[in-house]
């Protein structure tokens, strides 16, 4: 039976990674949380992703120079190294680990550059340097001020499928190999700094686990090893207090969500939040492990989102409302579609081939069209290849797309089998005279999904937020 009563797994993100101020504060959450085991999972650095999915998108151009990126890399990592480390053997340590990591990244960009070879397996392979450089500074960090820590990279803890750049976990493989890696660290009251975002696939190539996924390495952690720790928690540490009942950005008094169910979050997750990664909370929900996000500047707030298995069902029938501004209309009609079976089947099919993702679907039961929401940045290439298939580009349907649309979603586990919320959200969108152009509910009746234009996306979300009282 372990000593340990409680484990802590810790998410640190780019904006806890920023400065001597910022590091200091980590040390503050380490000794917060010391009474129990200590887990940490840190993402890249702010900008450091980008910067490199940048120079693989602008490489047709030869927009930026490998020699560049990786000076400007280096340097950063190196400078923020000098600023906190300050005992010569860890910065000589830090500095040495940087250096070999520079050389490594700058030999894949040259590759890269001078090939124009660009690929979701390379891409990873770049990507993945980011959280290497960020987690070895914060590990040398903690090792210079005494702290008991293990350094991984993850890319030896989780096992993924192939499918470069959104991969999904083999969590039968992966919680063995965290189990026998991480769970002794953790009984002999060391503290695993472990690299988020990166994995690698059962062929041994390195794949990463979509934007944010480093919220999906904390939880995959908990998942490996609550079995063992029983009284495992998570907490992502962000630049917010947590979830709010509306993107502040369109709705002016958005009010934060103290509790909120897994069911409901991951309703949220999926249709646009970006606080969280839609596919986080689902190991945690399969163990019952809790989860809060934090914000980062207010370590010791009150105020903070905590993550339940239970509905939290009260006057707050609608829970929140959601957004995605960057999305595409695609909408296949035809009288031919109604004689015609394996339409739907036949249109996912293209599309999943194609690595297009549905976000939304709606059709009518003349089975004469069917309209689908996508991102916006596969708008062009959905309409191509539905009218390059055989089967739709050689029958009478029509393929259309608009992209000046937008997503939103009203969720809330008190909606199930509560009569009028479709006819109280239609009512306040009527009174500002916006049009819905296409809606979806699945039978779950939590999520109440719409398509409306782009341009009322803030006037429509603050007047369903009103509607609702969310504010109150």
């Amino acid at each position: 039976m372990s000593l340990i009563s409680e484990v802590t797994v810790h998410k640190l993100g780019g904006s806890c990674l920023v400065d001597e101020k910022s590091f200091e504060k980590i040390l503050s959450i380490i000794d917060n949380y010391r009474n129990g085991g200590v887990v940490l999972v840190a993402s890249a650095m702010q900008g450091v992703t980008n910067q490199l999915l940048k120079f693989m998108q602008d490489c047709n151009s030869r927009a930026m120079k490998p020699d560049d990126v990786v000076r400007e890399l280096q340097d950063k990592h190196l400078k923020i190294a000098h600023e906190i480390i300050k005992d010569s053997e860890n910065l000589s340590l830090a500095s040495s680990f940087i250096s070999d990591l520079t050389a490594q990244l700058k030999a894949v960009l040259t590759k890269i550059y001078d090939l124009c070879l660009i690929n979701p397996q390379l891409t990873d392979q770049v990507i993945a340097f980011g959280e290497r450089f960020s987690t070895s500074i914060l590990y040398y960090y903690l090792k210079s001020k005494g702290y008991p820590v293990r350094f991984f990279q993850a890319d030896n803890l989780i096992i993924t499928d192939n499918n470069y750049t959104n991969a999904l976990p083999k969590l039968d493989k992966t919680k063995k190999l965290i189990e026998n890696q991480i769970i002794p660290v953790i009984e002999n009251m060391e503290i695993p700094v472990i690299t988020g975002f990166l994995a690698r696939s059962e062929e041994g190539f390195v794949t990463t686990l979509g934007r944010g996924g480093s919220d999906f390495t904390a939880t995959l952690i908990a998942y490996s090893i609550v079995d063992f720790f029983k009284r495992t928690k998570v907490i992502l540490w962000k630049d917010v207090d947590g979830l709010l009942t509306a993107n502040p950005k369109y709705v002016q008094n958005a009010k934060l969500i103290k509790n909120i169910s897994y069911k409901e979050a991951k309703e949220l997750a999926f249709f646009g939040s970006k606080i969280i990664h839609p596919m986080c909370l689902i190991p945690l929900e399969e163990k019952k492990i809790p989860l809060e996000i934090r914000n980062f500047s207010k370590p010791l707030n009150s105020d903070y989102t905590t993550f339940t298995t239970e509905r939290m069902v009260k006057k707050d029938i609608v829970k929140a409302l959601t957004a995605k501004e960057d999305v595409a209309l695609i909408t296949v009609e035809g009288a031919a579609m109604v004689s015609l079976p394996g339409t739907a089947a036949k249109l996912f099919e293209i599309l999943g081939n194609n690595n297009i993702n549905i976000i939304m679907i709606s059709q009518a039961s003349s089975e004469n069209n069917i309209t689908l929401v996508v991102d916006r940045a596969d708008k062009n290439r959905s309409e191509e290849v539905l009218k390059a298939s055989n089967f739709f580009g050689r029958r009478w349907i029509k393929i259309n797309a608009i992209n000046d649309v937008s997503l939103i979603a009203v969720v809330g586990a008190g909606m199930l089998n509560t009569p009028g919320i479709a006819a109280r959200i239609f009512k306040a969108l009527s009174e500002k005279n916006i049009n819905i152009i296409a809606i979806a509910q699945g039978s779950s009746e939590m999520n109440i999904s719409m398509v409306i234009p782009r341009k009322d996306i803030s006037q429509a979300l603050q007047a369903i937020h009103d509607e609702f009282g969310l504010s109150n």
